[in-house]
C-alpha cells in the first residue's frame, strides 16, 4: 500500500471491520431464523404426515367394516329371495295342482250318469 492511501484508509479500517462483523452478525442471526423456521415446517409437514396417516387407516377400517356390512346384507336378501322365489313356486305348483283338481272334479260332475 501507497503510504499516502494508508492515510486516508487508516481511519476507516476499524469502521469497516466492525461493519462486516455486524452484518456477519445478522446474517447468522438470519440463518438462526431461517433454519427454525425450516425446522418448524418439518415438525408441521411430519404433524401433517401422522395425521394424514391416522385418517387413512380409520377410513381404510371403516371402509373394511362397512363392505363387511353391505357383503352381509347382500347375502341376507339373496337368502330371503331364494326362500321367496321357493315360496312363490310351491305357491305355483299349489295353485296349479288345485286347478287340475277342480277340472277333474268338474270333468266327473259333467260326465253324464246312466240311471238303471
Amino acid at each position: 500500500m501507497i503510504p499516502a492511501q494508508k492515510a486516508s484508509t487508516g481511519g476507516s479500517a476499524p469502521d469497516a471491520f466492525q461493519q462486516e462483523a455486524e452484518r456477519l452478525q445478522d446474517l447468522m442471526q438470519d440463518k438462526g431464523e431461517l433454519l427454525l423456521r425450516v425446522q418448524t415446517l418439518r415438525q408441521g409437514l411430519s404433524d401433517w404426515r401422522t395425521k394424514l396417516n391416522d385418517q387413512v387407516r380409520d377410513y381404510q377400517e371403516e371402509m373394511g367394516s362397512l363392505n363387511t356390512t353391505l357383503k352381509t346384507e347382500v347375502s341376507q336378501l339373496r337368502s330371503e329371495f331364494n326362500q321367496l322365489r321357493d315360496t312363490l313356486r310351491q305357491q305355483m305348483e299349489l295353485t296349479v295342482s288345485l286347478a287340475n283338481g277342480e277340472k277333474k272334479t268338474d270333468a266327473a260332475s259333467t260326465v253324464p250318469q246312466k240311471q238303471f
